[in-house]
């Protein structure tokens, strides 16, 4: 599944994964370097936000559907399992690694980051 979540936030630039958050990619701009003229390109940054994404994402279910070549109420239901296993590891080590994304940390107050 985290393969899976990893290519559809590579190819959509974003990814709601229900009761963690949202991930965005969004980009630094390019820069000047002065020590030997060059222009470095923009540079792509991860960005989370914890809670219930502002609008739905509708492509998600029926991308997984497609990938895994099961129903989206089956894909709804894996998606459903992965994020109650990423808050059970949350919940025992106050963080979790998402493969090709990063981890994510859940502070005192139990926001996630």
């Amino acid at each position: 599944m985290q393969q899976l979540l990893y290519k559809y936030l590579v190819l959509h630039n974003r990814l709601n994964i229900p009761s963690l958050g949202s991930f965005s990619v969004g980009y630094a701009p390019a820069q000047y370097n002065p020590q030997d003229g060059s222009l470095l390109p923009k540079q792509p940054i991860l960005q989370f936000r914890d809670g219930p994404p502002a609008t739905a994402d509708t492509g998600l279910l029926p991308f997984l559907a497609a990938e895994l070549n099961v129903s989206p109420t089956v894909a709804a239901n894996e998606l459903l399992n992965f994020s109650l296993q990423v808050m059970a590891e949350l919940v025992e080590h106050k963080r979790a690694h998402l493969k090709g994304i990063g981890f994510l940390t859940k502070d005192g107050t139990g926001q996630l980051h």
